[in-house]
């Protein structure tokens, strides 16, 4: 009683107030169990916020300089893989010579420094990667029946941390005189410091350094599919593609949000459960066919690559809603 008539609350002394009348009371107390269900609703709606809705996107920056970013790493795959003349020759060698140029070789010393990826200040025609193609002839092609495209190559725009995905490039065909232009724009997305603190499934994305992979050096979330399906292929098959060098008692270890596949999964379907990175780097491709397409009439293509505008368009995650917006609210 004591502690309602000397609250600093608005409206809860004026229902204890002396010599007030009974309707008096009765309004302020419902003006005041009206004002305390309002306060549950906003702070339900706003703690339902910081649950739901913790990061967002936003546009940083409409015009990042390009010589802060490589150069895509462009990767070029022949329908041609195999070259009938060279096959033919090696089939007609005789085994045992073969066997016995085979051996074992170990070599620990590393003399290779690395390599610094090139950058590019300059936007338009001829200031990329340009490049020109000649057709097999016929003699040295599979044919139908050996390869799954009859001519040309597919054209794969990546990073250079990144295994190239067969599934995201585009078919280029031998066509005599043909050319084509693809133009670049790179889109960066970066994350801010203090996401850290959430969870990867509340932030929606895994720093590089929170998970490391058996064959990939950076994690991705191209990477993660990619081993994932390798994984399964050994699950399934007791086998790997030959491109893929790892030792034969390859044990995957999941993390904790990843428990591996069930028997279920292996059976109808594939759930990889990869989470895109935090810090990300896409390109968008325009591809067109210029009108003077006959300068390269001398070869079957010619292809170039190149940037579009001058500038990288950056996206920035953040956290929109913290504990001290929570408790402000």
């Amino acid at each position: 009683m004591d502690y309602a008539k000397c609250s600093s609350l608005h409206g809860v002394k004026y229902i204890y107030k002396r010599n007030s009348y009974v309707w008096e009371r009765v309004i302020w107390l419902f003006v005041f169990c009206t004002c305390v269900v309002c306060a549950c609703f906003v702070g339900y709606s706003l703690l339902k916020k910081y649950l739901m809705v913790p990061t967002a996107i936003e546009v940083a920056d409409t015009h990042l300089p390009l010589y802060t970013f490589p150069f895509p790493t462009i990767t070029v795959c022949p329908a041609n893989k195999v070259k009938r003349s060279v096959a033919t020759k090696y089939l007609s060698d005789p085994l045992s010579e073969v066997l016995e140029n085979e051996g074992v070789i170990e070599e620990d010393d590393v003399d290779w420094e690395g390599c610094v990826l090139r950058r590019n200040t300059a936007t338009g025609t001829g200031t990329g990667l340009e490049f020109f193609l000649r057709k097999y002839p016929e003699s040295d092609q599979l044919g139908p029946d050996g390869q799954k495209d009859f001519d040309g190559i597919s054209i794969l725009v990546h990073t250079s941390y990144e295994f190239p995905d067969t599934g995201t490039g585009f078919h280029v065909p031998y066509k005599l005189g043909s050319r084509l232009s693809v133009r670049i724009q790179p889109l960066f997305t970066v994350s801010t410091d203090n996401i850290r603190a959430l969870s990867i499934q509340t932030r929606g994305c895994m720093f590089p350094d929170e998970e490391l992979l058996n064959i990939y050096h950076v994690y991705t979330e191209t990477s993660c599919l990619a081993e994932c399906r390798l994984h399964y292929i050994l699950a399934m098959c007791k086998c790997r593609m030959y491109f893929f060098s790892v030792a034969e008692n390859l044990r995957f270890v999941h993390p904790p949000h990843r428990m591996g596949f069930t028997e279920n999964e292996i059976i109808e379907s594939l759930n990889c459960s990869c989470i895109p990175t935090c810090y990300d780097t896409e390109y968008d491709l325009e591809i067109g066919i210029p009108e003077d397409w006959h300068t390269a009439s001398q070869h079957y293509a010619y292809v170039d690559i190149h940037y579009g505008n001058l500038g990288v368009v950056k996206y920035q995650r953040y956290i929109t809603f913290g504990w001290v917006d929570l408790l402000g609210g």
